[in-house]
């Protein structure tokens, strides 16, 4: 491939990456899907959703309830 300056390109530009990613849909490639596609959270049945920097405080909060 020559770029417009005349040198040789041994890569793609980061837009003709994007454009092969987005016409390319040949193969599945989880690297390239979107997150929706490889993560279902909705297939878990969650008993509570916990932050980390909150998960001391949210566990005896879990616990006193129960």
């Amino acid at each position: 491939m020559i770029g417009s300056d005349g040198c040789a390109r041994l890569f793609p530009t980061f837009a003709q990456f994007l454009q092969y990613v987005a016409e390319t849909p040949a193969k599945f490639d989880s690297h390239w899907a979107p997150y929706a596609k490889t993560c279902a959270p909705c297939l878990v049945e969650f008993d509570a959703i916990v932050k980390l920097e909150t998960a001391d405080a949210d566990q005896a909060k879990k616990i006193i309830k129960i």
